[in-house]
């Protein structure tokens, strides 16, 4: 990127934010086309598990998700497996990390609504 590109980039994040009261953020990754770096398991799982309200343990402990009681959890793991199908992480890992069998992450991560 020309130093001149960058000066109209930031001439139009001052005039955003004059006009807005707020900061234009812009995202650089695709600005200079690099590609945005892939979350971990570790990190998708927590997303996932924040995002539903589950608990970690009864995911991680419980063999069977297909109670009623379990509906968050049961959220959470489908939405976890639909990530990591998303990102084209490892599924032997991904399973192993939720203490399951992969065809799980197969059920969950190719299931559609």
């Amino acid at each position: 990127m020309t130093p001149e590109k960058l000066g109209k980039i930031k001439e139009y994040q001052r005039d955003y934010e004059k006009r807005f009261n707020e900061k234009l953020e812009i995202d650089w990754f695709t600005m200079k086309n690099l590609p945005k770096p892939i979350p971990t398991l570790d990190e998708l799982f927590k997303i996932s598990v924040q995002e539903h309200g589950a608990s970690e343990t009864l995911i991680r402990g419980k063999k069977r998700l297909h109670s009623k009681e379990l509906k968050k959890e049961r959220a959470a793991v489908s939405n976890f497996c639909k990530k990591v199908v998303h990102y084209h992480l490892d599924f032997a890992d991904a399973a192993k990390h939720i203490n399951r069998d992969r065809t799980l992450v197969y059920y969950y991560g190719f299931k559609k609504v």
